[in-house]
């Protein structure tokens, strides 16, 4: 059982180990300590979804931040969002607007797709170029039951195709494709790049992306032209 006692002696031991030492002019504690306080709650960002709603709620200015000391700060091609200065005995940097491109892909690349749903996601989530029709055309002509041949070289592929009402051919599969998804905001030009298309047996066809995200470069690029063409006061990060 613990008693007084003890307490009182685990005091004294705590005490006499709690010793500051001055070294070349600065205080150093002998134990750790920890600062009771908590950082106070961060504000939610408003939340928005294109470019404009975000230059938007910037010249408004409803919340009169002190905009000489903020920052936009690009993560990516497809958000943003505006920042305070380090703020507090904690150092923390608020966040105040974010935009967020909505995500229209989903799980689209990478990943084998029924024609069907290929096609759909192909005329939906894409912008019109020559290689999206020629994609479109490729795809939408296979038919269903037929081969892939197993012979390729890992670039190029043969597939069965309807050709006419009745007959059929086989036809190579060009690779790379240049394409245009919707992958950042609708305000700026979207960014092409190259995708390998692939066709298994059933059939199923995948979009491979292939330039090793300098698309994402390209469309950061984009984004940091569109504001600075608007903002002119506040540094841009990106």
């Amino acid at each position: 059982m613990i008693d007084g006692s003890f307490v009182n002696e685990m005091e004294r031991v705590i005490g006499e180990a709690a010793k500051v030492v001055v070294i070349d002019g600065k205080e150093y504690s002998s134990i750790i300590l920890h600062d009771p306080r908590k950082p106070p709650p961060e504000p939610r960002a408003l939340a928005v979804y294109t470019l404009d709603s975000f230059i938007a709620y910037i010249k408004a200015n409803r919340d009169a931040l002190d905009l000489t000391r903020m920052l936009i700060v690009i993560g990516g091609p497809d958000r943003l969002a505006l920042v305070g200065p380090l703020h507090g005995d904690f150092e923390q940097r608020f966040a105040y607007c974010g935009a967020q491109a909505p995500d229209v892909l989903g799980n689209l690349f990478n990943n084998y797709h029924d024609v069907e749903s290929f096609l759909i996601r192909l005329q939906t989530c894409f912008m019109d170029t020559p290689d999206r029709e020629y994609v479109f055309r490729t795809a939408g002509s296979i038919r269903q039951d037929s081969q892939v041949l197993n012979k390729d070289d890992g670039v190029t592929q043969r597939v069965e195709v309807r050709k006419g009402i009745t007959l059929n051919d086989f036809q190579d599969v060009r690779n790379p494709v240049v394409l245009a998804p919707f992958r950042t905001f609708p305000e700026i030009p979207q960014p092409e790049s190259p995708f390998i298309l692939r066709i298994i047996q059933g059939p199923r066809c995948m979009l491979a992306e292939a330039d090793g995200g300098r698309w994402r470069l390209e469309a950061i690029r984009s984004i940091r032209a569109y504001l600075e063409n608007q903002i002119t006061d506040i540094p841009i990060l990106g």
